[in-house]
């Protein structure tokens, strides 16, 4: 477990452990709110279990809006206590031919190199993606990583 900037100590949860009273409860704790149109509060409103509803409508988030965005943030001000993930970056139509836009899987994956480039723990993980199929994917690269971590740490 590492210290996080609010002098809390940080506890690696399951992605799909929501047990609200892990989540850092200051409003001046750091959440990160990967999502190139919402708001948490919109999140609020459809998340499940319940429980969660609480966290998106805490204060405390900074909204990033693409993978450029996510990349720079965490390079400059360094990890947030929490980071709520959404797949689908930037639906605008594309051309055919334009390069694929990168998502939240990517920013996940981007994550973990920087992680373990500088040797920092993972914060708490929330997905909060619509897309199902990005979600799950999100949730398994996160899942995959932790036992990875647990084998190599024991």
């Amino acid at each position: 477990m590492g210290e996080n900037s609010t002098g809390m100590k940080r506890k690696e949860c399951l992605i799909n452990d929501h047990n609200t009273k892990d989540y850092p409860q200051s409003i001046q704790a750091k959440h990160l709110f990967l999502d190139d149109k919402r708001i948490p509060s919109d999140v609020a409103k459809y998340i499940l279990p319940l429980d969660l509803r609480d966290v998106y409508q805490r204060g405390g988030w900074i909204v990033v809006r693409s993978y450029k965005d996510f990349m720079q943030h965490i390079s400059k001000k360094g990890l947030p206590d929490l980071i709520s993930f959404d797949h689908d970056l930037d639906n605008e139509i594309k051309p055919e031919k334009s390069p694929c836009t990168q998502t939240g899987y990517d920013c996940a994956k981007w994550l973990i190199a920087y992680i373990e480039k500088h040797h920092l723990s993972l914060p708490l993980i929330l997905c909060h993606s619509m897309n199902p199929v990005g979600k799950a994917n999100i949730e398994a690269l996160f899942q995959g990583y932790r036992r990875y971590r647990f084998k190599t740490n024991k």
